[in-house]
């Protein structure tokens, strides 16, 4: 504090010499006019107020709010200075500002300013605009001016997380078996693993929910109330006791420990359950959908010597992967969704091009009509119009032994007019499946279910006018139409 004291009191001392400097100049120079004696009247103000404030620096009693102002001599100005320990609204002593020089410095200024806007703007008039930069260029500009960014850091190649297969190895029908074999048992393997602990989570539930309603018994209890008598008297003979029976609730510690030992392995096997998938899951499918998508890719562009051998490892890895899908990778969703999808795929690439696989499919279906929904589409009996009729045939064994619904979704693929045209049946061929298609509507009944309803009207609607018709256009004498009766 008493430095910054200091500074003021220097730098009012410098003013006030600066001010008599000022004012004995003008006093040598002599009279002026009306505005020299408006200046010297401003500068002998100035110095006095500046006299003022040196004094108010210097005197330290000045300083103290309870001082009496009016008491002080007049060289201490003691009506201004009450201005400053109770200031009006506004005080800015605008007595000691010179107004006339500022307006007139201000109107210098104005005029300067406006000479030279009009100047730069006929200056820009006459000066041709250099072309803008674009968008792109104009943020590299500022860019650069900025400090170069770092260079990045050197990418580091990690292992591979599988080893691929080499095209020898797919083209081998053995090899590729071995090599995809453990994968896809891992795969089976963690649906498997994953059935298990939801059998056992409906277990434990079911065997809470058998626990709770024997949680809490009525056990049978009693307790005596002994009333006095109420009065003295010789007949009295005591007390009465009185024995109140009834039943309470009682909770069995057995159960209660079982259903607590029960919740806690439920909530362990629930959080075993929620647990992401393991690493090793996902490099078995990521190799194995990597070795599908290569085998499709080999049998598009490998040369014909090259490409029987790419369409038989990947018939072999179909029917692989279709043995392994059983109902527990049915029940986990991963390991269902990515075998479906490559049975689906191989199929579609493989099996249903290739002729020689209808009549195995068929069979497939026959020996296991779990698997109707992945097979069915896949099944195209005009594809071997020589197995036609013995495919037919088998449907029977289908609707006999697994139902209508798995025998109507092989039915449908039958196309009886395609095969009449394309294929040259005999009369004996025509007259045996008219022959198989009676035998279908017997087996259905005279008085046939909702779900055979719907299988004898495909035989009836479908197929049966389309081999009358031939048969009734030249080959009435036939005698295998006895077949018929």
């Amino acid at each position: 504090m008493k430095s910054c004291l200091s500074a003021v009191v220097m730098k009012t001392q410098s003013q006030i010499g600066r001010q008599s400097r000022t004012s004995d100049d003008e006093d040598r120079g002599g009279g002026g006019g009306p505005q020299v004696e408006r200046e010297r009247e401003y500068l002998l103000n100035t110095l006095s107020f500046f006299q003022t404030l040196n004094l108010w620096l210097e005197e330290p009693r000045l300083h103290d709010a309870s001082l009496y102002l009016p008491g002080l001599p007049q060289q201490y100005n003691s009506q201004r200075l009450a201005t400053i320990f109770s200031p009006p609204e506004f005080c800015f002593w605008m007595e000691f500002v010179p107004v006339s020089e500022v307006k007139v410095r201000r109107a210098v200024l104005i005029d300067e300013w406006l000479q030279v806007e009009s100047y730069q703007k006929t200056l820009a008039s006459h000066t041709p605009k250099p072309p803008r930069d674009d968008a792109m260029t104009r943020i590299r500009k500022r860019l650069d001016k900025g400090k170069q960014p770092v260079a990045p850091p050197t990418l580091q190649v990690g292992p591979a997380p599988f080893e691929h297969l080499t095209e020898e190895i797919m083209l081998s029908q053995d090899s590729l078996l071995v090599f995809l074999k453990s994968d896809i048992q891992f795969v089976v393997q963690q649906a498997s693993s994953h059935s298990t602990k939801a059998n056992v989570l409906v277990t434990l539930d079911t065997q809470y929910m058998d626990g709770l309603p024997v949680l809490y018994s009525n056990q049978p209890r009693q307790f005596m109330v002994s009333v006095p008598c109420k009065r003295s008297s010789s007949r009295c003979a005591g007390p009465a006791t009185i024995v109140f029976r009834y039943e309470e609730i009682e909770l069995s510690p057995k159960w209660e420990q079982m259903l607590k030992v029960n919740r806690s392995e439920y909530e362990q096997l629930v959080a075993s359950l929620s647990l992401p998938l393991s690493l090793d899951f996902c490099k078995a499918v990521v190799r194995m959908e990597h070795t599908v998508s290569e085998l499709s890719r080999m049998a598009e562009q490998l040369p014909e010597t090259e490409r029987s051998k790419a369409v038989q490892s990947g018939v072999n890895l179909f029917y692989e992967i279709l043995t392994s899908l059983n109902l527990d990778c049915r029940q986990f969703p991963p390991s269902c969704q990515f075998l479906t999808s490559c049975v689906q795929i191989l199929g579609q690439e493989f099996i249903q091009k290739d002729p020689s696989q209808t009549v195995k499919i068929l069979d497939c279906l026959i020996k296991q009509p779990s698997k109707a929904d992945l097979l069915a589409p896949l099944f195209h009996p005009n594809n071997s119009p020589a197995h036609f009729l013995e495919m037919y045939s088998n449907v029977e064994t289908v609707a006999r032994e697994e139902g209508p619904n798995v025998a109507f979704s092989v039915l449908t693929k039958f196309n009886v007019q395609d095969w009449l045209d394309g294929y040259s049946s005999s009369l004996v061929d025509r007259s045996t499946f008219l022959h198989q298609i009676w035998r279908g509507i017997l087996l259905c009944g005279p008085r046939p279910s909702l779900e055979f309803e719907i299988l004898l009207e495909v035989k009836t609607s479908l197929h049966s006018p389309a081999i009358v018709i031939c048969i009734q256009d030249g080959w009435l004498a036939c005698p295998s139409l006895h077949l018929l009766a």
